[in-house]
């Protein structure tokens, strides 16, 4: 049986769905699946961005790594 979401957006790599008066985040995130539920569009979208670039910033860091470290 599937779910049923009010609506459902893409942001930045993550999904956002509207659940009842929340909205639900949801991003893979070092190998592991982050589900958040916020209050507003705006968190979720922000919590998104945020989490999207801390992931970002790991990748650039793994290349600051000498060949030997990786």
């Amino acid at each position: 049986m599937t779910k049923s979401y009010k609506r459902k957006w893409f942001h930045k790599g993550g999904i956002i769905r509207q659940r009842g008066n929340g909205y639900q985040v949801e991003i893979n995130f070092n190998s592991k699946r982050i589900r958040e539920t916020l209050d507003s569009l705006d968190e979720a979208k922000l919590r998104i961005e945020q989490l999207h670039t801390e992931l970002k910033n790991q990748g650039l860091d793994s290349l600051a790594l000498t060949p030997e470290l990786r």
